[in-house]
C-alpha cells in the first residue's frame, strides 16, 4: 500500500490538486477521507451522482469494513474521525483502552479503501500533518507514505480565507504557522511541493512532470484551451464526497486568481508582504 497526503493551509487548491492528480489511471482519490466516518456520512452525495451508501466504490468499502470491524464502527469512533485522531495522537504510547482500537478500525479502513482502489497509490486531502506522521506511518511504515505539500502566495491565500469568511488575522496565523509546521514536520526525501503559482498557468505539464516523479500513469484528461483559460475534464470518475465544493464540477476551468489585487487594502497587502511572502519565498 503507497499512501499519497496532501498537506497545506485551506484555499491552497489542495482539492483542485487532488482531482487533477487522482485522474491518473494509479492514482485514487479518496479526498478528505475521515468524513466517511460521520453517522450520516452514508447520506451524502458521492462526486458520482450516488449517495455514499450506494456509491459503487464507497459501498463497498463500508461493506468490507463491516466485515472486519462489525457494524457498530462509527459509535465506536466517537467525534467522528477529526476526534478518532485526535484522540488515538493523544494516547499514543499511553494505556487507553481506545488507542489500539482506533488504530485498529483506521489499519482496516486503508485496507478496504486499497482492496477496492487497486491502485498503486491512495490519494488523501486529509491535510493533518500529525495523523498523517503518528499514525499512518506507525500502522503501515514511513517507506508508505509521500507527501504533496500544497501552497500558494499568501496573498492570493489571505483573500481566499477573506472570502470565505476568516478575519485577516485569523488567515495570517493559520497560514504562517502552516508553512513551518510542514517545512520542519515533513521528511524531505518524501516530499512534494506543489506551488500553485508553479502549476496554474501549465497544468499538463506540471502534472506530466509529477506523475513521472512518482512513477505513476499520466492523468487522463480531456484540455481544451483558450486565450487565458485552460478547461480540464478528468476521463476518469472520481469518488469523493467531503471538501471544497469545486468537487462537483465535471469540468475544471484553470486560471491564476489575481482577485487579491482588488480585495485586499493596502494596509493588508504592507502587513502580508512584510511578514508571510518573505516567509513563503524563504522555505518554498
Amino acid at each position: 500500500m503507497n499512501i499519497l497526503m496532501i498537506l497545506g493551509h485551506a484555499h491552497s487548491a489542495s482539492t483542485l490538486v487532488g482531482i487533477l492528480l487522482g485522474s491518473s489511471p494509479d492514482i485514487t482519490f479518496i479526498g478528505e477521507e475521515y468524513d466517511f466516518f460521520r453517522e450520516d456520512a452514508l447520506d451524502d452525495y458521492c462526486t458520482c451522482g450516488e449517495r455514499v451508501g450506494n456509491c459503487p466504490f464507497w459501498s463497498r468499502v463500508n461493506e468490507r469494513l463491516i466485515e472486519l470491524e462489525g457494524p457498530d464502527f462509527r459509535k465506536e469512533i466517537k467525534g467522528g474521525y477529526r476526534g478518532l485522531h485526535r484522540d488515538a495522537i493523544y494516547f499514543l504510547g499511553k494505556e487507553h483502552p481506545c488507542q489500539e482500537r482506533c488504530k485498529q478500525i483506521i489499519s482496516s479502513f486503508y485496507k478496504s479503501l486499497h482492496e477496492q482502489a487497486g491502485t498503486k497509490y491512495l490519494l488523501s486531502s486529509a491535510k493533518n500533518v500529525a495523523y498523517a506522521r503518528k499514525i499512518l506511518e506507525d500502522l503501515f511504515g514511513p517507506e508508505t507514505l509521500k507527501y504533496l505539500i500544497t501552497v500558494r502566495n499568501p496573498m492570493g491565500a489571505v483573500a481566499s480565507f477573506l472570502r470565505h469568511g476568516w478575519s485577516f488575522w485569523q488567515s495570517v496565523r493559520i497560514i504562517g504557522t502552516t508553512y513551518v509546521m510542514l517545512k520542519l514536520a515533513v521528511p524531505r526525501t518524501r516530499r512534494f511541493v506543489v506551488k500553485y503559482e508553479d502549476w496554474i498557468n501549465n497544468p499538463v505539464e506540471f502534472f506530466h512532470k509529477l506523475t513521472q516523479k512518482l512513477d505513476a500513469a499520466l492523468p487522463e484528461w480531456d484540455v481544451h484551451r483558450s486565450e487565458n483559460t485552460i478547461a480540464i475534464k478528468p476521463l476518469k470518475q472520481i469518488h469523493i464526497f467531503a471538501g471544497n465544493k469545486i468537487r462537483k464540477k465535471e469540468k475544471h476551468l484553470i486560471k491564476e486568481d489575481l482577485r487579491w489585487k482588488t480585495e485586499l487594502s493596502l494596509e493588508q497587502k504592507i502587513i502580508v508582504s512584510t511578514t508571510l511572502l518573505p516567509l513563503y519565498k524563504l522555505l518554498y
